[in-house]
């Protein structure tokens, strides 16, 4: 759970981090519709059908990952297309591919692969909900975020 939120807040990271209108020096928060209008679209976003593959993607690569550490975002600063992603992904996973469930290499840049191609969809799906995701307070994200947080914890209680 924990990967698909910092997968979609990297991707997301990526996509704002060069457009000036998205940038929030003095954040002063979402307006209380703004605020009401992300929940809402949050809330669409978890239960479309990008949303729930990528969430079963994740947890499938994460069981296969086991404990080795998933290359950072830095590691792919300068990539301008997904040949590159795959190129760079290969080398990175390359010395580690053993510690893994994964049965070859390309099992696993192509499991990647795949999730990153899912959070480009959902980013693309939910376009007004991350061009206001930035301006929301640390308090307003926690609202916004309760039912991902909800929904983590009832996962983990037996029914």
């Amino acid at each position: 759970m924990k990967y698909l939120i910092i997968l979609i807040f990297l991707f997301s990271t990526v996509v704002y981090a060069q457009n000036p209108a998205t940038s929030t020096i003095n954040k002063s928060g979402l307006t209380p519709t703004e605020l009401e209008a992300t929940k809402d679209m949050y809330l669409k976003m978890m239960q479309s059908d990008t949303y729930i593959k990528l969430q079963a993607g994740t947890r499938a690569m994460n069981k296969k990952f086991k404990n080795v550490k998933l290359p950072k975002a830095s590691e792919f600063s300068g990539v301008k297309d997904s040949i590159e992603v795959k190129d760079r992904l290969k080398v990175l996973l390359a010395k580690d591919i053993g510690k893994t469930n994964f049965k070859s290499l390309d099992e696993a840049v192509d499991t990647m692969m795949g999730n990153i191609l899912l959070t480009q969809k959902l980013l693309k799906e939910n376009l007004e909900l991350y061009t206001l995701l930035p301006k929301a307070t640390k308090d307003q994200f926690k609202e916004i975020l309760e039912p991902e947080r909800q929904r983590a914890f009832d996962s983990l209680v037996p029914n």
